[in-house]
This record gives structure tokens, C-alpha cells and sequence, in this order.
């Protein structure tokens, strides 16, 4: 695996972190700002400018920046599980798939979009 991929994956990381680990529990809002609007579009941008400086596939770059918002998302379930109240997760499979379905288009679509711009 070459480095690239590790950079890509830690922004999807550091994307996730932001939106989930400062976020109570069973609140939506982030400085009065929607984290799933929050995760959407720093997968958007993440996934546009990670393809602009790259020669990955654009399904690549969504696939690894959504598998860095998935790892924080699971590190925060493992944190709050085993660190605060074991019942406070009790819908996690579900926590981990909606994460990929919200960030995996709008990474795509900002990674295709940046294909876009390279052919202009």
C-alpha cells in the first residue's frame, strides 16, 4: 500500500472525527452546523482535492476516505461502549453504514468532478 493511500485515509479519519467525536450522543449539531451536512461536504471537498493532486481512481479516493470516516466512527462506538455506558450504541451497524452512505457519494462525485476539471 503506498503512502497516498494512508493520507487519503487519514482525512476521511480526521473528516469524521470532527463531525462525530465532538458531537454528543443523540445530538445532530455541530457549532449550529448539521454534522451530516458537515460530513458530506468534507467528503465532497476531501474527495475533490485528493483527486486533483492524485492519479488514484476517483473510486478509490471515495473508498478510502470512506473508510477513514467509518474507522472514527467506529473508534468513537468503542470509546463510548467501553468508556461511558455499554448501552449507548445499541444501533451501531446501522450508525456505520448510514456514515458510508452519507460520505461515500459526495466523496465520489467530488473525486468525478475534479476528473471533470482535469480534461478542461
Amino acid at each position: 500500500m503506498d503512502k497516498l493511500k494512508y493520507w487519503i485515509i487519514l482525512v476521511g479519519l480526521v473528516i469524521g472525527a470532527l463531525a462525530y467525536w465532538n458531537v454528543p450522543y443523540k445530538e445532530l449539531q455541530l457549532n449550529n452546523l448539521n454534522m451530516w451536512l458537515f460530513v458530506g461536504s468534507g467528503t465532497f471537498i476531501g474527495g475533490f482535492v485528493l483527486k486533483l493532486v492524485s492519479k488514484k481512481a476517483p473510486i478509490n479516493v471515495a473508498l478510502f476516505l470512506m473508510l477513514g470516516v467509518i474507522t472514527s466512527i467506529v473508534l468513537r462506538i468503542v470509546y463510548d461502549v467501553s468508556l461511558w455506558d455499554s448501552t449507548s450504541h445499541n444501533v451501531a451497524p446501522f450508525e456505520i453504514v448510514l456514515a458510508g452512505l452519507q460520505s461515500f457519494p459526495f466523496a465520489l462525485l467530488g473525486a468525478y468532478i475534479a476528473v471533470l476539471i482535469k480534461k478542461l
